[in-house]
């Protein structure tokens, strides 16, 4: 797979910024490890329903936010 797989993850990163944590701040609230983090973020790895719950109850946010395609998200009609 020669593309990168970005969607929802891109974001990971803005949210977290706007929480103003660090990824080291958030690895530690969210008990994923800062690699497996990184590799989120950069969208090279993809999350399973676990992962994706401990970051949305981290970062405060509904799971669907980290769920819903990236379109929605900043989408102007």
């Amino acid at each position: 797979m020669s593309k990168k797989s970005y969607g929802v993850w891109q974001e990971l990163r803005v949210i977290r910024e706007r929480t103003g944590w660090s990824s080291a701040e958030l690895s530690k609230a969210s008990t994923i490890s800062a690699p497996y983090l990184s590799q989120l973020e950069n969208g090279d790895r993809w999350p399973n329903a676990t992962v994706t719950k401990k970051l949305a109850v981290a970062l405060k946010v509904p799971v669907s936010v980290l769920e819903r395609p990236i379109e929605q998200k900043g989408a102007v009609a």
